[in-house]
């Protein structure tokens, strides 16, 4: 039996909203003690994924949003694809 990407994936994964702020962000990523997050929009399509590292060069914290900083573009896969495919 072959193992797909919906075997190993996270059903409801953690994710930050393209207008939170970057202090939200940080936020977030202290609470789960992660490093990356999918940043998604309002209909819950992915946009990105922002790092910690993104956050050092942001700018003010309490204006700069997710979105801004998202590394673009997003690379994905079906939830059908084989794991060695991923």
């Amino acid at each position: 039996m072959v193992t797909r990407a919906r075997d190993v994936m996270t059903r409801d994964p953690d994710r930050v909203a393209c207008g939170d702020t970057l202090m939200e962000v940080a936020g977030m990523m202290r609470s789960l003690l992660v490093a990356f997050l999918p940043v998604c929009d309002e209909h819950g399509d992915l946009q990105g994924i922002i790092a910690l590292r993104d956050l050092l060069r942001g700018g003010d914290p309490t204006r700069v949003t997710a979105s801004s900083l998202a590394q673009q573009p997003p690379i994905t896969i079906g939830v059908d694809d084989p794991i060695g495919h991923v």
